[in-house]
């Protein structure tokens, strides 16, 4: 606010205006005192099939009559308040929280409360578990919902990586005390998470077989949409002008003219000029939505709404890709975790390649079984592609992580030579 209390804007629009070669952004009261001096806005309009950016007069020179909309091109955000700049910070929004997590304690803490709360997110406090995203009161009330779905499945995944930690917990008491069960129970987690991580390629392979498939229909129909769609608005437009000047002619028609005055005659001929405009919009109309494939109007609002599912299809199937993806690295990671704390001797031995080896196959089946449960259509051909990539990646990390140590051990060898070297000369 002001000094009177006017509330002031957090932005002012910018256009982007175009003077010759240069371009510059200049807010509604700076255009108006720039304008007389060349510069002018740009627009887009329609170059064939394709969009294109000029002002009026590039416009008028190259013909270009038909505009793809009325707003004039601005940036992005527009021209921002510095104060509100600084407020909306990151740095701002993190002073805010970490205040809040201080009274909140403070509270607890009088209150003689155990727990605690943490304003940094959960990848700061060096946890594995996953965000759960804002519901708001119509999703949390509705089940059916994505959102609360989306959330269901985040609780899903943070009880299971509680349920891998206590296992991990537990795998690591053992190993202080019975190899023997020790290696067989690592051997069995191995599978296990070979299994998952088999599991969540394989929806990844369904995902991207999908996604490819709608992204080859996609962009085909939403040019014919966006075309038809871009024609119907202007041509509803000046058809909503044609009758509002024909509503004025028949008015100004019912009027009392002279015997000699000449304008009932010019009335009727406007009237038959605008009707006539309307018919052969109409017509045009019909060509166009012939030219891209729609029989009627009908069809044309069926298919642009197909088009709506099929964009919001992809937009889901973005974040599922993006949930399994995660998983995996996860479970790769404490596959490798889990394999390094075996020594290489056991790693080597042909009873824990035994174990692993069988292991492996129950946690298969399983998986398969599972994938048929869900009512998919199990491909055998597919799946063993997937476990090829699968054992190719997981064999990969393992060579790496040995590589790295080998390297390491070798780095501090050459190290503690030279310090010996250093010492006997000094002797």
């Amino acid at each position: 606010m002001d000094e009177k209390g006017k509330w002031l804007p957090k932005t002012q629009k910018e256009y982007l205006c175009r003077r010759g070669d240069e371009e510059k952004a200049f807010t509604a009261e700076e255009f108006k005192t720039v304008k007389s001096e060349g510069w002018e806005k740009e627009y887009q309009y329609w170059k064939g099939h394709q969009k294109v950016w000029r002002t009026p007069s590039e416009a008028f020179a190259e013909n270009l009559a038909v505009r793809v909309s009325k707003n004039p091109r601005s940036t992005r955000f527009g021209r921002q308040d510095e104060r509100m700049e600084r407020w909306n910070s990151v740095d701002a929004v993190f002073a805010y929280r970490k205040a809040w997590e201080r009274e909140v304690n403070q509270a607890l803490e009088r209150a003689g409360r155990q727990e605690r709360v943490d304003c940094r997110s959960y990848a700061e406090q060096g946890s594995d578990r996953v965000s759960g995203i804002h519901l708001g009161s119509h999703a949390s009330k509705n089940k059916d919902s994505d959102r609360y779905r989306l959330n269901e499945t985040i609780k899903e995944l943070n009880r299971k990586n509680e349920d891998i930690r206590k296992t991990l917990d537990a795998l690591e008491r053992e190993i202080r005390g019975k190899n023997g069960e020790l290696y067989e129970a690592v051997a069995e987690r191995l599978g296990k998470l070979r299994g998952e991580i088999a599991s969540a390629r394989y929806y990844l392979e369904e995902i991207q077989e999908r996604k490819d498939a709608l992204e080859k229909e996609l962009q085909p129909l939403k040019d014919s949409v966006e075309r038809v769609r871009m024609a119907r608005e202007n041509i509803l437009e000046k058809d909503r002008e044609a009758r509002e000047k024909l509503a004025k002619l028949r008015q100004e028609q019912k009027g009392n003219f002279p015997v000699w005055s000449e304008r009932p005659g010019q009335i009727q001929a406007e009237i038959l000029a605008e009707q006539e405009g309307i018919r052969f919009r109409k017509e045009r109309l019909g060509r166009i939505l012939d030219e891209e494939g729609f029989s009627d109007i009908r069809e044309y609002q069926q298919k642009a709404q197909e088009l709506v599912q099929i964009e919001e299809e992809l937009r889901q199937m973005e974040g599922k890709t993006s949930w399994y993806e995660e998983q995996i690295r996860e479970s790769a990671g404490r596959y490798e975790e889990l394999y390094c704390r075996i020594s290489k001797e056991e790693a080597a031995s042909p009873e824990f390649q035994a174990s692993r080896e069988k292991w492996s196959r129950i946690y298969e089946e399983r998986t398969v079984d599972r994938i048929r449960r869900r009512g998919r259509h199990f491909r055998s051909d597919a799946f063993q592609k997937v476990l090829y990539k699968t054992d190719y990646t997981l064999g990969h990390a393992l060579y790496l992580a040995g590589r790295t140590e080998y390297v390491m051990s070798r780095l501090q060898a050459t190290v503690e030579e030279a310090e010996g070297n250093d010492r006997h000369r000094s002797l």
